[in-house]
């Protein structure tokens, strides 16, 4: 290859260096402002992929021992299997070591969300954002509002109905054309967080002035949800986890791998994760005990916790 050819196909090289993946296309929120969007079907791949419109997700972060730096890691509980994590902290958490526990729950976080494809109508703090197909991560608080829309309960469905004169919300709130109904996202401050409880689906701009040839151009921008965040191997993931939070090396440290009969697939959520950072505390302490899996169930199935 000569200096020419270099050169010719260096514009390509620095186009993909720049790449940052998906990530670069979720919305971000200004607390004190509202957005105004569509939400999206996936369609690309036809009746098939339709599941893709909606990505619920479980995440774990934490700061690197290392290096400092925040790591995110898709929880295997995402798709219904046993995640070495949550066995770790909930081995740590019956342990009755008070001082390991309350370390380890200021330095880990974890969050519950869900991805949606969204056309974005109004975008008040970054406007070019407004006519393109961006991702919304949506938490608990927006995913009831949504859920809520899309409920069964005959007298929710009758409130819409009235309220929208549609005859199937849940197709309305996906749908790009006159018929359809926006979601508005209220952004309010609410101390050191950002609280989304006022959103709502609303009835203002519902004809978004799209030709069915728009509405098609539109919908086959959309992403593939699943394939924002890596799914790593249990194994690498307790790797990551042992290294980078433990301080561990996984060559010689215990493993901590779920048993085999650990079910996590109908889990609640995890309580009392915090952002909050705190140095480490040195403690000298036993192994933690073996949590049965029938005392690990008793104790989920009463959790309730505001992931927002």
């Amino acid at each position: 290859m000569n200096l020419n050819d270099f050169f010719q196909s260096s514009s390509e090289l620095f186009a993909s260096n720049a790449k940052k993946g998906l990530y670069t296309e979720k919305l971000s929120f200004k607390a004190g402002n509202e957005y105004l969007v569509r939400l999206l079907p996936y369609v690309k791949e036809g009746r098939a992929g339709y599941h893709k419109s909606i990505f619920h997700f479980y995440q774990y972060s934490w700061r690197s021992i290392k290096d400092g730096r925040w790591t995110y890691v898709l929880s295997p509980r995402t798709y219904g299997e046993a995640c070495p994590i949550t066995e770790y902290y909930f081995k740590v958490k019956n342990s009755g070591n008070e001082a390991l526990f309350k370390d380890m729950d200021k330095r880990l976080s974890y969050k519950e969300s869900w991805y949606y494809n969204v056309y974005v109508v109004n975008d008040p703090v970054n406007p070019e954002n407004n006519g393109k197909v961006k991702i919304l991560q949506a938490g608990r608080q927006l995913q009831n509002i949504i859920e809520e829309a899309c409920s069964d309960d005959p007298k929710k469905k009758e409130k819409f109905v009235e309220e929208f004169d549609v005859e199937d919300m849940r197709k309305a709130i996906f749908d790009l054309s006159a018929e359809g109904i926006n979601l508005n996202i209220n952004a309010e401050p609410q101390g050191d967080f950002t609280s989304y409880k006022s959103s709502t689906f609303v009835r203002r701009k519902r004809d978004l002035g799209l030709s069915e040839a728009d509405i098609d151009e539109i919908l086959q921008q959309t992403h593939d949800l699943t394939a924002i965040e890596r799914n790593m191997e249990v194994s690498e993931l307790e790797k990551l986890f042992m290294t980078t939070f433990l301080g561990a090396n996984p060559d010689a440290a215990p493993k901590v791998t779920p048993t085999p009969r650990t079910s996590v697939a109908n889990m609640d959520p995890i309580p009392s994760f915090t952002r909050e950072e705190t140095k480490p505390e040195t403690t000298s302490s036993p192994e933690p005990t073996e949590v049965e899996l029938n005392e690990l169930e008793a104790y989920l199935s009463g959790q309730t916790v505001n992931l927002d």
